[in-house]
């Protein structure tokens, strides 16, 4: 029996690398869709250094921009669309995705992206990174004490093209309480299925 509803769970997730994630989405995508609507990179020195021993043939563009712009400048990257799977092996039943407050980094940005292409229902709790803000960072250290210091180099602006600085709020806002040995969240998810599948 094929399935009807999938669920999802970006709870306690540190977040990581969209090119993972934009993969999965594809799987529950209906039609094409992209990580962020712009993004505003600042190059500098130290951010060309990392990116020249970078061979990876789909961020060749960006690649290039960041090493042919002046240190200091900032320019505007082209996000590309990402192409849904094919129908034969996309999931095509209600998608639902459990956010907590340690849905951090690219898990957020996974959250508001599908909530802005509407590709499923969120529950659970306020994601506690904002969208529409600075990331991908580099990391240089001091010359004297040789403490690390890391410092965003890009502006990413949400899906949906909403600069407001914001969390990610869940269609159903379910209180994670911990310890309690329960899972809220799940147990709610789990209901809610139980009482759409019913109608």
């Amino acid at each position: 029996m094929k399935a009807k509803s999938l669920i999802i769970d970006l709870r306690n997730n540190l977040g990581g690398s969209n090119t993972f994630s934009d993969h999965l989405i594809s799987y529950i995508a209906s039609k094409p869709f992209t990580f962020a609507s712009k993004l505003k990179v600042r190059t500098s020195r130290i951010t060309k250094e990392f990116w020249k021993n970078i061979n990876i043939p789909s961020v060749e563009e960006l690649k290039q921009a960041i090493l042919s712009h002046e240190n200091g400048s900032r320019f505007e990257v082209s996000m590309p669309d990402n192409q849904p799977q094919p129908d034969s092996i996309r999931f095509t039943g209600n998608v639902y995705v459990l956010i907590n407050r340690f849905s951090f980094s690219n898990t957020t940005s996974v959250a508001s992206i599908i909530q802005d292409y509407q590709l499923g229902k969120l529950i659970g709790e306020d994601t506690p990174d904002f969208l529409s803000s600075y990331g991908a960072t580099q990391q240089f250290s001091l010359p004297n004490t040789q403490i690390a210091v890391s410092f965003p180099k890009g502006l990413f602006i949400r899906s949906s093209g909403d600069v407001t600085p914001q969390s990610v709020k869940p269609d159903y806002e379910v209180e994670d309480i911990t310890p309690n040995g329960k899972d809220e969240i799940l147990e709610y998810t789990l209901d809610l299925i139980r009482k759409e599948s019913n109608r």
